[in-house]
């Protein structure tokens, strides 16, 4: 699940919290390193090396600024790492340990039966800022995840993406958005992304040759919060409102479905969730209500908040005033 993110009313670290993973064993055994990608961010435990396997015990180290959390205006800043599925409801916390470096370490254990798919793990770091104690002013920024379904460490991706010129002959259908800088197609079996590469000074931004990051992680953002959008759509008019009873439409519309609606209907199970959504089909109410639901869990889902706030922060900084805001 991915972190909710919010501006905190109090200052924060400004630099990037990390965590890197430097061994996993399972039931004693360790587990070779092809198992995890510290570029993904994944480690996958599918059927590793045994089927059986009970329980697994992965060393994190996460790093912050050192300068940062010296002159800063907290004390006692502590570490520690979270590890939560959605599907099981299963959340773990542990305390991490500074080491001489100023580096936070230790070691996580996973019980094998009490998760199910994916679980995300993070790292949050807290201090006593304005004599509050247990503050959040720092966490990383892109999660690991744990992988109990993949036999490699490769993230969960679903969209093909294409760079094209939107006013040539080779995508004509694309000539009517030669003004947009992006565009998705989800009539054809799966769904496409085009990005306009006659949209000036796009490919060099979202390419990393221009701009800076804060600008092209929130242009990023809203790309993936417009995907979401329209894959929720597009997977919503898939469904059969002549069924009696409620059933997943299979495909990449189910998989859209399934991620979005335990943060749209966090009160309902998902079946419930989708017996609604074919109801209100039924009765052609897809409006406001819904909609409001599905900008949420969009919002959460392409991490937008974060994105944007990082993207203040930075405008603010560059600009010579104070950045008082922060995530978490």
């Amino acid at each position: 699940m991915s972190r909710g993110t919010r501006i905190a009313p109090y200052p924060t670290l400004g630099d990037e919290v990390s965590m890197t993973v430097h061994q996993v064993t399972i039931d004693g055994a360790r587990l070779h390193f092809d198992l995890v990608s510290n570029s993904e961010r994944v480690v996958a435990l599918h059927n590793v090396e045994r089927r059986d396997w009970t329980s697994a015990r992965i060393n994190v180290q996460v790093t912050a600024s050192q300068r940062e959390l010296a002159e800063g205006p907290w004390s006692g800043a502590t570490c520690h790492a979270v590890l939560r599925e959605k599907d099981t409801n299963v959340r773990t916390v542990i305390p991490l340990t500074e080491d001489s470096t100023g580096s936070w370490t230790g070691t996580l254990d996973i019980h094998r039966d009490l998760h199910s798919l994916r679980a995300e793990l993070e790292a949050v770091v807290t201090a006593t800022v304005e004599d509050t104690p247990g503050r959040i002013i720092g966490a990383v920024e892109d999660n690991w995840t744990i992988d109990f379904k993949a036999p490699t460490p490769r993230r969960q991706r679903s969209v093909h993406t294409e760079w094209c010129d939107f006013d040539s002959d080779i995508h004509p259908e694309l000539r009517a958005f030669r003004d947009d800088p992006w565009s998705i197609d989800v009539s054809a079996g799966e769904p496409i992304l085009y990005l306009n590469s006659s949209f000036e000074g796009l490919r060099g931004l979202l390419g990393g040759t221009t701009g800076d990051r804060a600008t092209r992680e929130a242009v990023l953002g809203q790309i993936s919060l417009n995907v979401w959008i329209t894959l929720f759509q597009a997977a919503v008019d898939s469904l059969d409102p002549s069924e009696a009873e409620p059933t997943w439409p299979g495909g990449w519309h189910e998989a859209v479905l399934k991620r979005l609606i335990p943060d749209m209907y966090p009160d309902r199970s998902p079946k419930d969730a989708l017996a609604e959504l074919i109801e209100r089909r039924r009765d052609g109410d897809a409006g406001g209500y819904v909609q409001t639901r599905l900008i949420h869990a969009a919002t959460r889902q392409a991490q937008a908040s974060r994105t944007l706030t990082a993207l203040i922060r930075h405008t603010t900084r560059r600009d010579g005033g104070e950045a008082t805001g922060g995530i978490r």
